[in-house]
């Protein structure tokens, strides 16, 4: 980040963490933010249900007073800290709690509006609407064409590619899910997670491919 803070437009730290009570805990380093502050980079962290737990997140979209808590924090902590706004990166949702997600993004987006912040959200890629335990448990629970109306724009996680020899996220799969988001996410609201790692990218498996193993 130091090295290459002038390339940077805006810099989307992990940072924060809504735990099991529901409570909203995690900073940024200052180290991070004085790079930011004096490379002129826009600081919009990110936002996860801890461990990805389906229950935390469940939970939360279940209590509107929790979540007026969290938003209440997160508009507090983005003036304190000069944030430009959040991006929610929870994951692991259930598809029966789609339209809840979308009305706990919605509230949110608004109350973002009137204190000039941004919203985004992470949302995981489908192609298709097959009732799957990946579509029941991941990836169904984002209704796009909807969030779109209620964010400044959304990050798709177009990964993982489960037929990749190669990057996690391969150009045909990439591809195959712009093609399913054409109609459902504007163009200018929509950028891609292109991971470059592989999972069998490891020191073992290098050295058997280069001691003539497979």
């Amino acid at each position: 980040f130091k090295a290459n803070a002038s390339k940077i437009d805006i810099f989307a730290p992990q940072s924060y963490t809504v735990d099991s009570k529901l409570g909203i805990k995690g900073k940024v380093s200052k180290e991070a933010l004085n790079i930011a502050s004096e490379n002129k980079v826009r600081v919009m962290p990110l936002v996860v249900n801890s461990g990805f737990s389906q229950k935390i997140i469940h939970n939360l979209l279940a209590s509107s007073t929790a979540q007026d808590t969290i938003i209440s924090f997160l508009v507090s902590e983005a003036k304190d800290k000069n944030f430009v706004g959040w991006q929610f990166d929870f994951e692991h949702i259930s598809y029966l709690d789609r339209q809840k997600y979308t009305e706990f993004v919605k509230k949110t987006y608004f109350e973002f509006q009137k204190n000039n912040l941004i919203l985004s959200i992470a949302a995981v890629a489908r192609k298709n609407e097959k009732l799957s335990s990946f579509y029941k448990n991941w990836s169904g629970a984002f209704d796009y064409k909807e969030l779109a109306k209620y964010t400044d724009f959304i990050s798709i996680m177009t990964y993982d590619d489960p037929n990749s020899l190669g990057p996690a996220s391969s150009l045909p799969y990439a591809k195959g899910i712009l093609d399913y988001l054409s109609d459902k996410i504007p163009g200018n609201k929509l950028s891609l997670g292109i991971p470059f790692y592989y999972w069998n990218w490891n020191i073992d498996s290098w050295e058997r491919i280069v001691s003539g193993g497979t």
